[in-house]
């Protein structure tokens, strides 16, 4: 089982901005953007004390969104995310 986070986005035209939360806390991004069904997000996150660049790029499809998060000099790993009724 995966890390759960929710990421509140705000498009505006091809821009992308929001905010994620997660176990480590609330971080906010800017900067994004959205070219037909594909998202690609850049942020730059404390954790512990350390400093960690995130490149999350998914495409959504219906209510479901599957991509690559690259954490820095991590490596990358697989998401999947669903769309949040409301």
């Amino acid at each position: 089982m995966g890390l759960k986070m929710t990421i509140d986005f705000s498009q505006e035209e091809a821009a992308l901005s929001g905010k994620m939360t997660t176990p480590f806390g609330v971080f906010d991004f800017s900067g994004g953007s959205v070219s037909g069904n594909d998202v690609y997000i850049e942020m730059n996150i404390s954790v512990g004390g350390q400093e960690l660049d995130l490149y999350i790029s998914g495409t959504v499809t219906g209510d479901t969104m599957r991509g690559t998060v690259v954490q820095g000099s991590y490596g990358s790993t697989e998401f999947t995310a669903k769309r949040i009724p409301g």
